[in-house]
């Protein structure tokens, strides 16, 4: 078990992991989804016992804590709700490649990143940008972080809130 606190990057692993599951099984009712613990209970677990060898249960597993919580409600509502135009951006800056050929998990941490980027408020675009190129590191190809960084950061000059900082 771990003791490790949960941090923003543990949250945003935990958006990717949803949001690529929504993706992938097209699940619409994304909202219901969230809110029913036992899918971000499912993949806590998973996360401090990755080979599935000890039953954990739910009473022994640390508190998630409800700033955590809310906060990967509030990414994978901003991701859904803005979808479209999140979209967009990528398109228009992925250099001819079209969303629907990019892979799943590339396109979801974009959108996360782009939805941190122009939604939330508290996370800096840099910060956005970086988290996501992290998360390409993690769970993609050696090759996807560079896409993804050059992608984003495109998205942010145009922005014209990279001169904000």
């Amino acid at each position: 078990m771990s003791s490790t606190p949960i941090n923003r990057r543990q949250v945003r692993k935990w958006a990717l992991q949803m949001l690529f599951l929504f993706d992938v099984t097209h699940v619409d009712n994304y909202k219901q989804r969230i809110k029913d613990d036992s899918l971000l209970n499912m993949l806590y677990s998973v996360e401090l016992d990755p080979e599935l060898e000890n039953e954990i249960a739910l009473d022994d597993l640390p508190e998630i804590g409800e700033p955590n919580k809310q906060y990967l409600y509030d990414v994978i509502e901003k991701v859904s709700k803005h979808k479209a135009a999140i979209d967009i951006m990528i398109d228009e800056n992925s250099n001819d490649w079209d969303v629907k050929r990019l892979q799943k998990v590339d396109v979801n941490i974009m959108r996360i990143a782009v939805a941190e980027m122009f939604y939330i408020k508290d996370v800096p675009g840099v910060v956005a940008i970086n988290e996501a190129v992290e998360l390409a590191k993690i769970f993609s190809e050696d090759k996807s972080a560079s896409f993804i960084n050059g992608v984003l950061n495109s998205i942010w000059q145009k922005s014209g809130k990279s001169q904000m900082i």
